[in-house]
């Protein structure tokens, strides 16, 4: 962990493998490293350390909650919702699957599906502001809705993004 805080991914996963040979079954060690994996950029070997740990424990929530991320950061946004929808299923008040799966939604232009998100998001966190500037977005594409609003509240809340949408679509 240290290794990876400091940067050091390499000596990090030389670290993470031999707790794997020391105990193969260590469900949170693949996650750890896909997570390192995925800090270097190395999606795919990500998603196969996530993909060990959720063969390990079917309703490890993290392992699918990581490998939608990967799925998302390499556009497979089908993968990454069905991944955010399984950790829904374990962890219904997980607000940060209902972002990253309203997220997935909007790149695929799903806009309601997307709001349907972000608003379960905030109904979990009222005051989780990236919620409200991804749903005052979806609203903004969707020309209906009241975004300006969304983006007011996103940037009382602390978002910049919502700051700046809010100066760029609002005033």
């Amino acid at each position: 962990i240290v290794y990876k805080i400091l940067e050091k991914y390499h000596d990090a996963i030389d670290d993470y493998n031999k707790v794997i040979k020391i105990d193969p079954d260590y469900v949170r060690v693949y996650v750890a490293r896909g997570n390192v994996y995925y800090s270097l950029g190395e999606y795919r070997d990500a998603i196969s350390d996530y993909n060990k740990a959720i063969r390990k424990d079917r309703n490890y929530s993290l392992g699918y909650y990581n490998r939608g991320n990967a799925y998302k950061v390499l556009e497979q946004y089908y993968n990454a919702i069905d991944d955010y929808s399984k950790v829904i299923r374990i962890d219904p008040n997980y607000k940060f699957a209902y972002y990253q799966r309203g997220h997935s939604y909007t790149k695929l232009e799903r806009y309601r599906d997307a709001i349907d998100d972000y608003n379960k998001a905030i109904k979990i966190d009222p005051n989780y502001a990236r919620a409200y500037n991804a749903r005052g977005t979806a609203k903004w594409y969707l020309k209906s809705g009241n975004y300006c609003s969304d983006y007011k509240i996103g940037c009382q809340k602390g978002s910049k993004t919502a700051c700046d949408n809010y100066s760029k679509f609002c005033d």
